[in-house]
């Protein structure tokens, strides 16, 4: 996989080197050069720090879950940088993100309105008065 990946970074740099920088592909295939590039990495790096030292020093199997989880982590380390680079703010996704969220449980909030509020306007109605 990390030989595929690279063959595709060299591919999107050479139509990057070969198209003008006024052309609208030029950016983006800098950007997909890149991407290609940092997941040959990340594949690269886990292979050899997970499989290489980490498996061969445990006495037992280690669990695919584990390998899954620190390969995901590696790759997301990865689209981190590929996004910076194409001048994305990580950050800002982060707070939009989480910003939504709470506007969307408020919003499940209104909506669930009890019919009959238990407040000192109707309990006199409660109690037939």
């Amino acid at each position: 996989m990390p030989a595929a990946l690279l063959g595709l970074f060299a591919l999107a740099a050479v139509v990057h080197v070969i198209t003008s920088p006024e052309h609208v592909v030029h950016d983006a295939f800098g950007t997909i050069g890149l991407f290609f590039l940092m997941l040959s990495l990340a594949r690269t790096t886990f292979l050899l720090l997970y499989h290489g030292i980490v498996v061969r020093s445990m006495s037992r199997e280690a669990p695919r879950i584990i390998g899954d989880l620190v390969q995901g982590l590696f790759f997301a380390a990865a689209l981190t940088v590929v996004l910076r680079a194409a001048g994305v703010e990580i950050g800002s996704l982060l707070r939009l993100g989480a910003a939504h969220g709470g506007h969307r449980l408020r919003a499940a909030g209104h909506a669930r309105e009890p019919v009959l509020r238990l407040g000192h306007a109707n309990a006199g109605a409660l109690r037939g008065g």
